[in-house]
């Protein structure tokens, strides 16, 4: 049916292991790569000569942001980041998958926590038992 002849499979035991695949994309062969994705800032978020609050752009309404297109530092971040410094904000409670001791975010929950703000992070330690 898929016209696939003996000669052109290979059977392996398991599972197979891409990622010796790394070392061709290792190779120095720039006109075979694309370009590296800069995501955009959504332009609800964009800088403006007075810059706004992201809470005030909520306020005037809801904001789809879709990761990675739209850039996760100049949105959630951001909000967090806000959230962290903003007086009027009581509480911070969140997921987190896949973070990093040194994550901006880490950083923002921890100064809305040393400034008195309840903050509760569900962390994910390990996505699946085969990662470090």
């Amino acid at each position: 049916e898929l016209d696939v002849h003996p000669g052109d499979v290979i059977e392996v035991p398991g599972l197979l292991d891409l990622s010796s695949l790394w070392q061709i994309y290792g190779l120095d062969r720039p006109a075979l790569k694309d370009r590296t994705f800069v995501p955009a800032t959504h332009p609800a978020f964009a800088e403006r000569e007075t810059p706004k609050s992201i809470f005030a752009t909520l306020r005037e309404g809801d904001v789809l942001v879709h990761h990675p297109y739209y850039s996760f530092s100049t949105s959630v971040q951001r909000f967090i980041e806000q959230a962290a410094a903003d007086p009027n904000v009581l509480a911070i409670k969140q997921t987190l998958y896949r973070t990093s001791g040194d994550s901006p975010i880490v950083r923002a929950l921890i100064d809305a926590a040393e400034a008195g703000k309840q903050v509760v992070a569900l962390v994910e330690i390990k996505a699946r038992f085969d990662e470090q």
